[in-house]
């Protein structure tokens, strides 16, 4: 369905929507090297555009172009496995490894995991100053690859064919021409059945890395089993997701900080909770005002998606994940609380004097009255409480009025469609 501007309301001041409207890379550093964002553009023009402060260390930008695909960061433990062990027969099967590799920040010559099956083989990677080679692990080794010099600033991919007979590697700059770098590989010893994991435990730390396909051509039945990300469906599994004959988990890691593994399906931006924000222009919004954010948090402590750009009391525009399953909004002059485990949310608030609401997924509303004074600026992933949000921003819409519930279901419907009915 298409809504109109009667059911969204008029008074429109900030519309940020990364799938949607324009974005401008930065340089970025570490783990967002050549894909972070210093600017988004938003819908109100120069005044709402959001400017990330701090050039060195930007949010990460994960666009989503013709796939979808499992983004893994430079996180230990971030991985997705297969529930199910995915059996093929190294005598008649031919096996097919993609992978988008974003970072790959090894400082020396070690071999790092994208992707494995269990214990039994594994695909690799290798840093080597500027040059970089990829290989299959088993019991024993494949030869490595001739090396290959990708853009320093840009992701590359890969791809391991594996054949009855040898292993072919590849790689592309664009994902779509690829240059052979070696052709019959000697096959090692493999086993054959096993669960499968993509992004591996060795040195796991050192790669930011993404799978685009896995496919297994299982000539004995003459199937194709395919993984592909396209089977995730955001409306219904936000853990798990089916794909090449089996449940797959995504497993978020025990580290603190940083950012999480995520299947990305849309085009979305990502706080890494240490030190990455973005900035609005400046803004003219008196109270009363309604927010519609659809979001994410992946940590369970407190975590912050925005706040007032001044980034001290009085927090006239502050949304924060305070605890497990607790919502706040403006800590400074009232606080408005709702239960809600933030994994894609669509929440609303309506800050005003006299009845200040927070609703998560157009139900039951919290109320409470919170004083302030004019909005002057919105700053994403950041709070005077000396909080980054470790979280993503789909979409952000501030209303320069007290929007009515009326207006308020036909936002969450109309933002339903833009986040594919995921809440």
């Amino acid at each position: 369905a298409i809504y109109g501007v009667t059911d969204i309301t008029t008074a429109i001041s900030v519309f940020y929507d990364a799938n949607y409207l324009a974005y401008k890379l930065g340089t970025g550093t570490g783990v967002t090297l050549g894909q972070a964002t210093n600017k988004l553009y938003s819908a109100c023009g120069s005044s709402g555009d959001a400017v990330q402060a701090t050039l060195a260390s930007q949010p990460l930008l994960l666009p989503y172009t013709t796939f979808k695909y499992y983004f893994a960061p430079q996180i230990s433990g971030n991985t997705i496995t297969s529930n199910t062990p995915i059996v093929w027969n190294t005598l008649t099967d031919t096996l097919v490894l993609t992978a988008k590799i974003f970072a790959n920040a090894q400082t020396t010559a070690s071999w790092d995991d994208i992707a494995g099956q269990g214990t039994l083989f594994k695909l690799q990677i290798q840093n080597n100053g500027t040059q970089k080679a990829i290989r299959i692990a088993a019991t024993t080794n494949a030869a490595s690859s001739t090396l290959y010099t990708p853009s320093a600033t840009a992701f590359h991919f890969i791809r391991a064919t594996i054949t009855p007979i040898n292993i072919t590697y590849q790689w592309s700059a664009d994902g779509i021409t690829y240059t052979t770098l070696d052709s019959g590989v000697t096959l090692p010893t493999m086993g054959v059945t096993g669960t499968f994991t993509i992004s591996g435990t060795n040195n796991s730390t050192a790669n930011c890395v993404s799978i685009a396909s896995l496919v297994l051509n299982n000539s004995t039945t003459s199937s194709t089993i395919t993984f592909d990300s396209d089977f995730y469906n955001a409306s219904t599994s936000q853990t798990t997701f089916i794909g090449g004959g089996a449940t797959w988990t995504i497993n978020t890691g025990t580290a603190a900080t940083g950012y999480k593994g995520v299947l990305v399906d849309r085009t979305i931006v990502q706080g890494d909770g240490v030190d990455d924000t973005l900035l609005s222009g400046t803004l003219n919004a008196a109270q009363p005002r309604t927010n519609y954010s659809s979001v994410r948090a992946y940590i369970t402590g407190a975590d912050t998606i925005f706040s007032d750009g001044n980034n001290f009391p009085p927090y006239q525009n502050l949304l924060r994940q305070y605890s497990i399953g607790v919502l706040e909004i403006n800590s400074d002059g009232g606080v408005s609380m709702a239960s809600a485990t933030l994994v894609n949310k669509l929440v609303t608030s309506v800050i005003n004097s006299t009845n200040s609401i927070i609703r998560v997924n157009n139900g039951t509303a919290t109320t409470a009255p919170i004083t302030g004074a004019t909005l002057v600026a919105i700053r994403l992933f950041r709070s005077g409480l000396g909080q980054f949000g470790m979280s993503s921003l789909n979409t952000f819409i501030l209303s320069k009025t007290a929007d009515t519930t009326t207006q308020q279901t036909a936002m969450y419907t109309y933002l339903k469609t833009l986040n594919n009915n995921a809440f």
